[in-house]
């Protein structure tokens, strides 16, 4: 991605390497002030525009060195009634001095200032040999989110076993074949969707886990892996896994901002156009991490009183607590019947009621129940592999499912 230069008094240099990269970097207001940067088109959000990455070294240096403003003392006088409208007797201050170990050396006289800016949110700034670390306000995730092409979807239902991860892998696929990129977040300890994909983590892997407990901007980056299906569906699919530690970052919902971790891990990674994340089946901290990422909702429903009523607690939980989230734009794009029997009576009575518990969101296709999706999965392979008849037609089904999808990808754009 093309960089727009830094400000005419600034000069940045890279001073050591890290693990991570993103666009821009939050420069707090008194760092600013300190390296002379001034509000330009490229920085009037409060960004510094580099492509360095966290932790790096910038060497911070204004061009013309400057001068301490000249001394003035205060009037004095020797009134001994404030309240009458006078000044009290004043002690003139000694001459100010620019910041630094010697005399007219500091960062307002013009001497380099190396300044940190660490993952963990604190900025460090260096003089000399001085080192003082200083609590600034964590790089913002508004930067990036401004820029990045997607659409984040969380697939969510507040029952188990209704097809969720059968429905991101294979929409995922569809989408693939139609020539989108597509990452694949799993949020579900199970790590059904990682393995289905064949990302199932090895020991040692980086998680989606570990990203998040990381706690900062582009976390994720090291994480993600492609599909392991092989031709255009590795090429076009990413995945980040998880694993069962993944149940570990629950312990930590009533951490200040931890319902943002997942947001800031995602900042700046997932630039393909289309991320899924597959939810677990619960309205939980996990799936309220997942929501605070992403921009729509989709709710997976098996047409049975439990499932139906599963998918109206999820539609009432996102319109009733979008805002305490912090996303109030994030609403259900749609209900996906998912796992239907035709011909049985109770799901025809419940897809018959569909319409009326969810006006204006029911997506069809419906998903038939066929043993080629439960053969799918524990072959580690797409549909289409499996070359049969029932295969081809389901994975027909999720191809119109992904049109909906490229619909709201382009009224989103």
């Amino acid at each position: 991605m093309s960089t727009p230069p830094l400000p005419a008094p600034v000069e940045a240099a890279v001073g050591h390497a890290a693990e991570h990269s993103f666009p821009r970097y939050a420069l707090p207001e008194h760092l600013r002030a300190i390296a002379g940067v001034r509000a330009t088109p490229a920085a009037d959000d409060g960004l510094v525009p580099t492509d360095l990455p966290v932790g790096t070294g910038i060497l911070v240096a204004t061009r013309r060195p400057r001068r301490p403003w000249p001394h003035r003392p205060q009037p004095v006088t020797d009134h001994p009634h404030p309240a009458a409208g006078h000044r009290p007797p004043l002690t003139p201050q000694p001459p100010a001095r620019c910041p630094g170990s010697g005399p007219g050396s500091g960062p307002g006289c013009g001497a380099a200032v190396r300044v940190f800016l660490g993952p963990d949110g604190r900025t460090s700034v260096a003089q000399g040999d001085e080192m003082t670390t200083l609590r600034a306000r964590p790089p913002s995730v508004a930067g990036v989110e401004r820029r990045r092409p997607r659409m984040r979807i969380a697939v969510c239902q507040n029952k188990g076993g209704s097809g969720k991860s059968a429905m991101v892998v294979n929409l995922a696929a569809a989408l693939a074949e139609a020539g989108e990129l597509v990452d694949v977040a799993d949020v579900d300890p199970q790590g059904n969707a990682s393995r289905r994909l064949a990302a199932r983590p090895a020991a040692d892997q980086m998680t989606i886990s570990e990203a998040i407990k990381r706690d900062a901007l582009g976390a994720a980056r090291d994480a993600y892996v492609p599909c392991g299906w092989g031709g255009v569906y590795s090429e076009r699919i990413r995945v980040l896994p998880a694993r069962f530690e993944l149940e570990n970052r629950i312990s930590e919902a009533g951490t200040v901002g931890a319902v943002k971790r997942l947001k800031r891990a995602l900042a700046g990674c997932d630039d393909r156009r289309v991320t899924l994340l597959d939810c677990p089946p619960s309205l939980g901290h996990l799936t309220q991490l997942a929501m605070v990422a992403a921009d729509v909702v989709l709710i997976v429903a098996e047409p049975e009183f439990d499932g139906i009523e599963g998918a109206v607690r999820v539609l009432n939980f996102v319109r009733d607590h979008a805002d305490d989230l912090n996303n109030p734009r994030l609403r259900v794009a749609g209900v996906v019947p998912s796992r239907v029997r035709s011909g049985l009576g109770v799901h025809d009575f419940q897809i018959a009621g569909l319409d009326e518990c969810f006006p204006g969101l029911v997506w069809s296709p419906h998903i038939r129940e066929r043993a080629v999706v439960k053969a799918a999965a524990d072959s580690v392979a797409p549909l289409r592999s499996l070359r049969t008849a029932p295969a081809r037609e389901v994975a027909e089904d999720f191809d119109k499912l992904a049109v909906q999808v490229r619909k709201l990808m382009e009224v989103a754009a």
